[in-house]
């Protein structure tokens, strides 16, 4: 049955009846955690520098959507490796929707749970990759014989770890990184 409005024929011997036809509203059904559906980028990646949303739209067993809230939508953000569990704040827009976000702190593979009505809406759960943010230079370290001392005319060595806001280390390269080596008030040499 389409949600939609409808009328109501009723006659006896053919003819209508008093006040016939009757404007009927049909109106969808409790939603359906199968037919059920969520959207948006937060499905699939999200990074500790923001807050990653999806929404889910509900739907009846007929394929209607569903137009009122107040339906139980229980979320969660599962670590895969050692990344524990992040919250996921839910807000019922009360027109069929929920407006889903959460923020998580540590990179790494997730499963994202999405029930309503304790029963998976379709496609969950969802695999997230959380890729670190963006390089903060108070959260970056240096390591290695070549912070400490080098010969003249060799080369001293030295490791940078690039971290984000949240201290995970960035794995992908291309941060702009520098180093300028001085000894004296005359010398002043780039490093690579």
């Amino acid at each position: 049955t389409a949600a939609a409005a409808a009328k109501l024929h009723v006659a006896v011997n053919g003819d209508n009846i008093k006040d016939a036809p009757f404007s009927i509203e049909v109106l969808a059904a409790p939603p359906d955690a199968a037919s059920s559906y969520a959207e948006g980028d937060g499905l699939a990646r999200a990074s500790p520098d923001a807050e990653a949303t999806f929404r889910v739209i509900t739907v009846d067993r007929f394929g209607n959507r569903c137009t009122k809230g107040g339906y139980k939508l229980a979320s969660a953000l599962v670590g895969e490796a050692d990344q524990g569990k992040v919250d996921v704040a839910v807000r019922d827009n009360d027109d069929g929707t929920y407006a889903c976000a959460y923020q998580p702190k540590k990179t790494g593979p997730y499963r994202l749970d999405v029930a309503l009505g304790g029963a998976n809406v379709r496609d969950a759960p969802f695999k997230v990759t959380v890729d670190a943010g963006a390089a903060v230079a108070a959260n970056c370290s240096a390591d290695g014989d070549g912070l400490r001392t080098v010969v003249a005319g060799e080369t001293g060595d030295f490791t940078v770890t690039v971290r984000d806001g949240a201290h995970n280390v960035r794995a992908a390269g291309g941060d702009p990184v520098g180093a300028k080596f001085t000894a004296g008030p005359h010398t002043a040499l780039a490093v690579s």
